[in-house]
C-alpha cells in the first residue's frame, strides 16, 4: 500500500511539473468564428501551421463559435478558417511568444470557399485573457550587452532598479517593484535556474537565447516559489532548414574615447587610455 501510494504521489508530482513546464515555454491561441452579423459559426474548420517547422494542427469551432489551441511551441504561425458558403479567412503570419494567450477572431464574409480574405494580425495593446504584467524581447543575440549577460536585460523593465554596490544579494543586481533582489525567479525552458541563495545558477550564451520574458506583476500560482520578478528564457530550437551563425564580441581601447578626467592631466605621458583588449568568439548551428 505504501509503495502504491508513493508511486502515485511521484507520478502526480511529475505530471504537475510537466504541466507547469509546458505553460512556461509554450503559448495558446484562442478565438471565435462569426459571420458578418456577429452570429456564431459552429463547425468551422480552423487550421494553424508553424511557419518554421510546417507542423499543422486542426480544430473545429464549437456551438458558440469558439476554438482554442493550447501548448503551442513559440514561433510564427499562419491561421486559416473556412466554412461552407463563406470566404476563407486567412492570417498569413502571427508571432506567438512564451506564455502568450493570443486571440484571433475570424469574421467570415459570405462567398465561395474558393475566395479568401487575408488579414494582417496585430498584437493587441492589452491582453484581456491574462492579468499578468510583463514584457518579452526577441532577437536577443543582436543586442549590445556589456559582457553578453542576458540577465542584464532585467534592468530595462518598468519598475526595475540597478542596486549594484548597494544591495549585496544574488539576483542580477536588480530590484523589481521594490522586492528583494534574491526573490527574483529564473527559468530556462521552464526549468528552475535559481540558486538556493537567489540569482541564476547558469548564464546561457546570449546567442542561444530565442526569447527573454520578464514577468513583473500578478504572476500566476505556478511561480509561487519566487516573490519578485520572473525571468523566463527560451532557447532556440530547430526548424526544417539548416541554419547557423558566427559572432565575435570585441572591446578594444583603440575604439574608445579618452576619459574626460584623463585629458585634464597636465603631463601628456599620463593621458594614456587604460588598456582594454577583449575578444569573445562563438557560433551556433541547428536544424
Amino acid at each position: 500500500m505504501f509503495r502504491s501510494l508513493s508511486a502515485g504521489l511521484v507520478l502526480t508530482a511529475l505530471a504537475a511539473s510537466l504541466t507547469a513546464t509546458a505553460q512556461l515555454t509554450t503559448a495558446d491561441l484562442i478565438g471565435r468564428v462569426t459571420d458578418a452579423t456577429g452570429a456564431a459559426v459552429p463547425g468551422a474548420k480552423v487550421v494553424i501551421e508553424n511557419l518554421g517547422t510546417r507542423d499543422v494542427r486542426n480544430a473545429a469551432s464549437g456551438e458558440g463559435g469558439d476554438y482554442s489551441f493550447t501548448l503551442l511551441p513559440i514561433g510564427s504561425y499562419s491561421v486559416r478558417v473556412e466554412a461552407p458558403n463563406f470566404k476563407v479567412f486567412v492570417v498569413p503570419s502571427l508571432t506567438l511568444f512564451s506564455g502568450d494567450r493570443a486571440r484571433v477572431d475570424a469574421q467570415l464574409a459570405v462567398g465561395q470557399i474558393s475566395e479568401s480574405v487575408s488579414v494582417e494580425a496585430q498584437a493587441p495593446a492589452l491582453q484581456a485573457d491574462s492579468s499578468t504584467i510583463g514584457s518579452g524581447i526577441t532577437n536577443v543575440q543582436d543586442l549590445p550587452l556589456n559582457g553578453r549577460n542576458v540577465y542584464d536585460l532585467i534592468q530595462y523593465a518598468p519598475g526595475a532598479t540597478n542596486v549594484r554596490g548597494t544591495v549585496f544579494e544574488n539576483g542580477a543586481n536588480t530590484v523589481v517593484n521594490g522586492v528583494r533582489e534574491s526573490f527574483n525567479g529564473c527559468l530556462i525552458n521552464g526549468v528552475s535556474n535559481k540558486g538556493l541563495s537567489g540569482g541564476p545558477v547558469n548564464q546561457p550564451i546570449q546567442e542561444t537565447v530565442q526569447e527573454f520574458q520578464l514577468l513583473t506583476l500578478n504572476n500566476s500560482a505556478e511561480f509561487g516559489n519566487s516573490a519578485g520578478a520572473i525571468t523566463s528564457l527560451v532557447t532556440k530550437s530547430g526548424t526544417n532548414q539548416l541554419h547557423g551563425s558566427a559572432w565575435e564580441y570585441l572591446r578594444n581601447d583603440a575604439l574608445d574615447a579618452n576619459p574626460f578626467f584623463a585629458n585634464q592631466v597636465p603631463e601628456p605621458a599620463n593621458r594614456q587610455k587604460t588598456p582594454l583588449h577583449l575578444n569573445q568568439f562563438g557560433g551556433t548551428a541547428g536544424g
